[in-house]
């Protein structure tokens, strides 16, 4: 069953509210997420939980041999945001929320790790990559075509301070 379609990802009922509080703040706290108006399904945190399970699904389970490392870098952004709600849920002690949420992401962040191997010389995005919540950024897929595309475009260096 696709992500899309799989009711574990459904948000439970009694914690709409929680979630509903959650997405306030993430549009209060970054202007950019403003473009989503509030009932908007592809600004929520279950649509990005979504997005992670099914890109994660995409890649790795039903291995897309179409996929560009630009593409790789897009559905790790997808995680990026879904940290960011996880941590307005866990600033505001939504523990509730939390519960239901973390064990789904683990599930899903562990199938990623399990077909990823580290990225030691930076090929993947170098943008906050060194934050340890962005571990997922320090990961290269098993997947030949992108290693294959990492490797001629060569590591994603930021210039020292000394370049500048």
């Amino acid at each position: 069953m696709n992500a899309w379609d799989d009711p574990k990802y459904a948000t439970p009922e009694m914690l709409r509210t929680s979630l509903e509080h959650v997405e306030h703040l993430m549009r209060r706290r970054y202007p950019k997420w403003q473009k989503y108006p509030q009932g908007s399904r592809a600004g929520t945190m279950e649509h990005f939980l979504r997005c992670w399970a099914s890109s994660v699904s995409q890649l790795f389970v039903e291995v897309n041999p179409k996929i560009s490392c630009d593409e790789y870098e897009h559905i790790l952004a997808k995680r990026i945001v879904l940290d960011e709600f996880l941590q307005i849920a866990n600033d505001e002690e939504k523990s509730d929320l939390l519960a239901w949420v973390v064990p789904l992401v683990k599930e899903i962040d562990e199938t990623f790790q399990l077909n990823t191997t580290p990225d030691p010389d930076g090929y993947v995005a170098a943008r906050d990559r060194e934050r340890p919540e962005y571990w997922f950024l320090r990961r290269l897929p098993n997947h030949a075509l992108i290693l294959k595309m990492y490797q001629v475009i060569g590591p994603n260096r930021r210039p020292s301070s000394s370049d500048e």
